[in-house]
């Protein structure tokens, strides 16, 4: 049981991590956050039109080396603790539809909130009122993207090391 003059806590914690294997959707993602400002979105209409970027291999480089070394960093907590409740998440593997956000959030139900009743998925996916901003093919927005794809980071899904396979 974990105390604090506030709260007591009979339970286990649960970590949930939540990571994109395909580094570089984060990353552009990034890049054009930083050039349009627009961090979030918020309807349900398409997104506007972005502007395209040009990527830097050295930042690429980094932010992957920097990403990569993160989840490194979390999926060794994990194990070194032993006995500890956890999921792994993977955005283009568990939330890229709605179809696998409904599984997910189902998942999430079952192994966190210990739900046994009704699930309550439908209406959160209903009621979701953030939306995907990155919509179109990276290759459309990049710039360079051939250079990208030259130095390695141009490959699918399947192409990205799974850390915590």
């Amino acid at each position: 049981m974990v105390r604090s003059d506030t709260i007591s806590i009979d339970t286990k914690p649960k970590f949930i991590v939540l990571w994109r294997r395909r580094m570089i959707e984060s990353f552009v993602s990034f890049q054009l956050a930083m050039a349009t400002g627009q961090w979030t979105f918020h309807n349900k209409k398409a997104a506007p039109s972005p502007t395209t970027i040009k990527i830097d291999k050295f930042r690429l480089v980094g932010y992957v080396n920097q990403q990569r070394a993160y989840y490194m960093s979390v999926k060794r907590a994990l194990e070194a603790e032993g006995d500890v409740d956890y999921l792994i998440l993977e955005y283009g593997r568990d939330l890229l539809d709605e179809r696998d956000q409904l599984a997910t959030i189902k998942t999430l139900e079952r192994e966190v909130l210990e739900t046994n009743g009704q699930s309550l998925a439908e209406a959160t996916i209903a009621h979701l009122s953030f939306r995907k901003q990155l919509t179109q093919d990276l290759a459309s927005l990049v710039e360079n993207w051939e250079e990208v794809v030259q130095w390695g980071y141009g490959g699918g899904l399947e192409d990205w090391e799974d850390l915590f396979a």
